[in-house]
């Protein structure tokens, strides 16, 4: 069959021309895909996180207004050197004398903190986790120190206050210390850095602050009055 005059097939260059712009095309789709999945997935892990934050840190604040101490353990619920900080622990007791402790223990392997539940005798029980949590620090300090820059629990509102340091043991065969030292208790996830600083709601918080002005203001002084002229009544 004769081809039909003006008419022509496409030449070898020109099919791999037309092949090498689909692939280039293609190529960049799925790159675009591909980034857009990762921002995706990056924002949702950084919503998980910061979400999961905000939240533990929450629990500890409302914890540690009805906790009657709260410390750094030695030796974390697992046995474990708690040296690193890595749970802080609650003490308190209820209506019918009974002392029980919790604690928020952080697994770096996991990237989680759970919070467990014991008592003398009693193995810890293990109840709510945080994720994503990549890291997880506490740390207690006197409260002396909040006066003091090197510390980190330093507010310079605070900077001439002169604030007294009590400790108490209450005895208890997990170490629970009282009184009114400060422990401040970071939590990174998700590129989110967040700190917070936890007192008993047993902690002595009497304290003077000492403020120094520049230049002292003058004494305030009170007017001599000025005697009435004297009105004299006549016909």
């Amino acid at each position: 069959m004769e081809r039909r005059r003006g008419e022509r097939g496409f030449s070898l260059i020109e099919v791999l021309l037309a092949g090498a712009i689909a692939a280039i095309a293609t190529a960049v789709l799925v790159t675009l895909a591909h980034h857009m999945a990762q921002a995706t997935r990056t924002l949702d892990l950084r919503l998980q996180g910061s979400s999961a934050a905000r939240t533990l840190l929450d629990r500890l604040e409302s914890d540690s207004q009805t906790a009657w101490a709260v410390w750094v353990p030695v030796l974390d619920v697992a046995g474990d050197d708690n040296r690193d900080g890595h749970e802080v622990d609650f003490f308190a007791q209820d209506a019918s004398h009974r002392r029980y402790a919790w604690a928020y223990r952080f697994d770096a392997a996991a990237r989680e903190v759970t919070r467990y539940a014991y008592a003398a005798g009693i193995a810890p029980l293990s109840g709510v986790t945080y994720r994503p949590i990549d890291a997880f620090s506490a740390t207690t300090s006197l409260a002396s120190a909040i006066g003091n820059p090197a510390s980190a629990i330093y507010d310079p509102l605070f900077a001439s206050a002169r604030v007294g340091a009590y400790a108490y043991d209450y005895g208890t065969a997990f170490g629970a210390i009282g009184g009114n030292a400060i422990t401040r208790v970071r939590v990174v996830t998700a590129g989110i850095d967040l700190a917070t600083l936890l007192a008993s709601a047993t902690a002595p918080s009497h304290f003077t602050v000492v403020v120094t002005y520049t230049p002292p203001p003058s004494p305030l002084g009170t007017p001599t009055p000025t005697p009435l002229p004297l009105a004299t009544f006549g016909p």
